[in-house]
């Protein structure tokens, strides 16, 4: 008997222990657990998250049992793949090509 409320009072600790970043992408769609989120996460762990999540569904591969905590982390290391910011980027690189071409080098 004490070993069954030995367990049980573990299991309650255990699962006092996780906090909303613990919570999956998945769950993150639930109000009550996204308000927990959001109320967790530090302006720059709110902004490595939302870097994550675009960056994945842009991909096509945003796996939702991904808890919160892994996509802060992973998101930090990604660089944002802002569609609009990468167009530009190309524009000016063609650009730049275009006018060394198109303009004599002085010697």
């Amino acid at each position: 008997m004490q070993k069954k409320f030995a367990f049980a009072a573990l299991a309650v600790l255990l699962a006092a222990c996780s906090g909303p970043l613990d919570y999956t992408i998945a769950e993150s769609n639930e109000p009550e657990k996204a308000r927990k989120i959001l109320e967790a996460l530090s302006p720059e762990d709110r902004q490595a998250f939302q870097t994550y999540v675009a960056n994945h569904t842009m991909k096509g591969d945003l796996d939702y049992k991904t808890t919160i905590k892994e996509a802060v982390k992973i998101g930090k290391t990604e660089k944002s793949m802002n569609p609009m910011e990468a167009f530009s980027d190309a524009m000016n690189d063609a650009m730049k090509e275009a006018m060394k071409e198109a303009m004599p080098q002085k010697q």
